[in-house]
């Protein structure tokens, strides 16, 4: 069972949408637990009007099959009373529950809460203090080494957790985690000591850098750079499209689109860092059905492609090379129609147009640098 349905106040919104190497962060809790053998159903607590949607998510990576999906309470342990009632029970034995806060639920610890039932009706793993610890209105504190972090997932036997659940809601009891409720009824927990770093709870923004570093280690956040080349000739007639700014010209760019060479070049950077084919390849230029469109479908198909890798632009710069007419008055509305289109600060981004010396007479050229991050590294939301 993973528990979705918070509405992450400390996080400035739902941080179970949040992205994580290019994945709502609820996708990565749920995908180890599924990978499990032992795991043989599936239940997803989401906000109440929020179930068809998530079902629409799972069916994407084909775990629609496997996952129940059901609306979550008002609290935690409101979510999990819920879910509990979506479970099947012909033979099952134990659950685990995990918070979709936490992104992974590695198999060896699974297998360890799993065992630790042989000997008690609940078993959670604990993480290191690392910190002095002290209380707030006493003097001193306990020592670091005789406490310890609660984490998920957490495995207890079926019937122990019904049965907390039904004494908890019976008395009006409310708890952080499970394990509380199940002691509260007379339950043992059992304590699995782990110091695996991916159990750490994604609460802030940016915690997602770290949670990231965790699970894909640190090359997995280096960025990546690509660099995107294109020309168009001069004709008269045409209007002049530059960076998605209309240019005043008594000529404009020849091409089966608009012609925008700037935003050519730059999809094909974003399109190169990514590991992606050029703008041929995915919009070809003889297709009728893109005769004559903006250039900004083309920026935006090669963004959505490097979002779906994972990928995000953090920095453009573009280099425009034009015999006529004179550039530089427009530079300010081209940056900021860039920085819109890429959602950037305007700092981020660069135009520099330059005469080309009369090395070219009837065309225009630009080179355009994209420079690609995680998803995890620049703070995102899944976009919906």
């Amino acid at each position: 069972m993973v528990a979705a349905a918070g509405r992450g106040s400390r996080f400035g919104g739902p941080k179970q949408r949040a992205l994580l190497l290019g994945r709502p962060l609820y996708v990565h809790a749920l995908s180890d637990l599924l990978a499990h053998p032992a795991v043989v159903a599936a239940v997803l607590a989401v906000a109440a009007g929020e179930e068809e949607r998530f079902r629409r998510e799972l069916a994407a990576y084909g775990w629609h099959r496997r996952v129940e999906v059901v609306a979550g309470g008002e609290s935690r342990t409101a979510s999990v009373r819920r879910a509990l009632t979506a479970l099947p029970r012909d033979g099952l034995e134990a659950v685990l529950v995990h918070d979709a806060a936490r992104p992974s639920a590695p198999a060896h610890l699974v297998d360890a809460l799993l065992a630790a039932l042989s000997g008690a009706e609940g078993a959670v793993p604990v993480l290191p203090v690392a910190d002095t610890l002290r209380w707030r209105r006493e003097r001193g504190g306990p020592a670091r080494d005789e406490v310890g972090r609660v984490a998920t997932p957490q495995a207890f036997r079926l019937e122990a957790l019904l049965a907390a659940h039904e004494r908890a809601w019976a008395e009006g009891r409310e708890a952080t985690d499970d394990a509380q409720l199940v002691e509260a009824a007379g339950g043992r927990i059992a304590v699995v000591p782990t110091q695996d770093g991916r159990l750490e709870k994604v609460t802030r923004p940016e915690d997602l850098t770290m949670a990231a570093l965790r699970l894909a280690g640190p090359e997995g956040l280096w960025p990546r750079v690509g660099v995107g080349l294109d020309h168009h000739r001069l004709v008269v007639g045409r209007p002049l499209w530059l960076c998605g700014v209309r240019i005043p010209s008594a000529e404009g760019l020849e091409g089966h689109s608009d012609g925008d060479v700037a935003l050519h070049a730059l999809a094909n950077a974003i399109l190169g860092a990514a590991g992606e084919r050029d703008i041929g390849t995915h919009l070809p230029p003889g297709d009728p059905a893109t005769a004559g469109m903006a250039s900004g479908r083309v920026l935006a198909l090669a963004v959505g492609r490097a979002r779906a890798r994972g990928l995000g632009v953090v920095q453009a710069q573009v280099t425009i090379t034009s015999p006529r007419p004179r550039l530089a008055p427009h530079v300010p509305a081209m940056v900021a129609s860039l920085a819109r289109a890429l959602a950037l600060e305007e700092a981020r981004v660069a135009v520099h147009a330059t005469s080309g010396e009369g090395l070219i007479a009837d065309a225009m050229e630009a080179h355009a640098v994209a420079v690609l991050a995680p998803q995890a590294a620049i703070r995102g939301w899944d976009g919906s």
